[in-house]
């Protein structure tokens, strides 16, 4: 799966092939351990706040201030 994810990345953005593949693998567990623990958390058995179903249904955004920068 990542093998293909790499591939996918590099034929839609060629300019990637020069960043050292290493990184980029990186880049891509990653990210892949998030959706993995978004998905965790997303189960109502392992949630670690009650909502409503209608609520969380409602819910449009979520923000991750994780670094500097401008929110606007």
């Amino acid at each position: 799966m990542i093998e293909s994810i790499y591939h996918r990345a590099l034929e839609q953005h060629p300019e990637f092939r020069k960043i050292p593949k290493e990184e980029i693998i990186g880049i891509i567990n990653n990210g892949l351990n998030e959706i993995q623990r978004l998905e965790n958390a997303a189960n109502s058995q392992n949630a670690k706040i009650a909502l409503t179903k209608d609520v969380a249904q409602n819910i449009a955004v979520l923000w991750d201030f994780s670094g500097p920068g401008v929110y606007d």
